[in-house]
């Protein structure tokens, strides 16, 4: 399963937690990207079945900057059209030593535990 049907068959609750989550700003802030990985507890240090499971919180703040770049003068954050990227990205890095997940598997496991 590639990464584009993963986000795609979820994005209406994408929609849904990019309004609850940025509070209904034009843009979703750092801080609450992060709040609301603390808040599912996907910020972790695992071994799981003997395979590293690692989102640490400069590993977010990476994918969300290369994801969002910032700041500039006209954007202070993730667009809703950059919130699946941003997942893509989280979802991979976290999945990274899980080698018998494809990227499409790392982005549905991501995508649960957020939206779930």
């Amino acid at each position: 399963m590639c990464r584009a049907v993963a986000l795609g068959g979820q994005l209406e609750q994408l929609q849904q937690f990019y309004e609850m989550v940025s509070a209904g700003r034009e843009f979703l802030e750092l801080d609450q990207w992060i709040g609301a990985l603390e808040g599912k507890q996907l910020l972790s240090d695992l071994v799981i079945d003997g395979y590293t499971v690692r989102l640490t919180e400069p590993l977010a703040r990476a994918a969300f900057f290369a994801t969002a770049g910032f700041p500039t003068e006209d954007k202070d954050g993730l667009t809703p059209e950059e919130l699946p990227v941003v997942i893509a990205r989280t979802a991979c890095d976290k999945y990274k030593h899980v080698t018998p997940m494809g990227p499409g598997a790392k982005v549905t496991g991501f995508m649960s535990n957020l939206l779930g």
